[in-house]
């Protein structure tokens, strides 16, 4: 499990560094605020984003892992937005990659998002993510272009 929880921060954190800078990257990901404390989570939010995580296909106890990891802070609706908007363009440009187009999944997002519950849309976004992730590490094949 550590592996898992080990591996996608290292995904989030190369991400990270590209989008936002080094500094800047650490904080977000490994949890330490900018004075060097660590940020908890009420109880009630923790109880709410272990609900919202149950409700999706990935292995709630790997992904559990990673937000534990992190106090159980959001990653990506407590930040600024950069890591959403990464996450978008990343889904947008997945076509030009040979990977499936993302737009729809991307509309569903974005009504999450706007519905007012930040804890379902951060276990949207992780299972978009996810998802994203593992397009590209089993690719796509069109079926007109393998003839």
């Amino acid at each position: 499990m550590r592996s898992f929880v080990h591996n996608i921060q290292h995904v989030l954190l190369v991400g990270a560094v590209v989008f936002a800078g080094p500094v800047a990257a650490h904080h977000a990901i490994l949890g330490p605020s900018a004075t060097g404390t660590v940020q908890i989570v009420s109880l009630a939010q923790q109880s709410a984003l272990t609900s919202a995580l149950a409700q999706h296909d990935f292995d709630a106890d790997l992904v559990g892992a990673f937000y534990a990891d992190r106090n159980h802070r959001p990653f990506w609706t407590g930040a600024d937005g950069r890591w959403v908007e990464a996450l978008f363009s990343t889904m947008t440009a997945a076509p030009r990659h040979g990977l499936p187009d993302r737009a729809d999944a991307m509309r569903v997002l974005k009504a999450q998002m706007a519905s007012g519950d930040p804890m379902q849309a951060e276990a949207a976004l992780m299972q978009a993510y996810l998802d994203i992730v593992d397009d590209m590490s089993a690719g796509i094949v069109m079926p007109r272009s393998a003839d």
